[in-house]
């Protein structure tokens, strides 16, 4: 069982990693718009956009829980899915 000082380190931990999550998935969106809307008319970029967010939300959340939750566990799904998003904010900011 945890003390209270581990439970608010925990919190303090939880607390960071979803900061950290919610900066890279933020991020991730307004770069994307910006390098479609210089191909496309804004309507155009912002549709297509939010069809791409809807289907790989519903494809990830399919995926992690059918298939990688029960085989590899939830931490090491957690680290998977830091480093997918990582890799997803690298490819975005270095090609403009």
């Amino acid at each position: 069982y945890l003390n209270n000082l581990a439970l608010v380190k925990l919190s303090w931990i939880f607390f960071l990693f979803s900061g950290i999550t919610g900066f890279l998935v933020g991020s991730e969106f307004p770069l994307a718009n910006k390098i479609y809307a210089q191909e496309n008319s804004q309507s155009t970029t912002a549709g297509l956009l939010y069809a791409a967010d809807l289907l790989g939300a519903w494809l990830a959340a399919l995926t992690v829980s059918i298939v990688f939750i029960p085989i590899i566990g939830i931490i090491k799904t957690c680290i998977l899915l830091l480093i997918i998003k990582i890799a997803n904010l690298l490819g975005i900011t270095f090609n403009r």
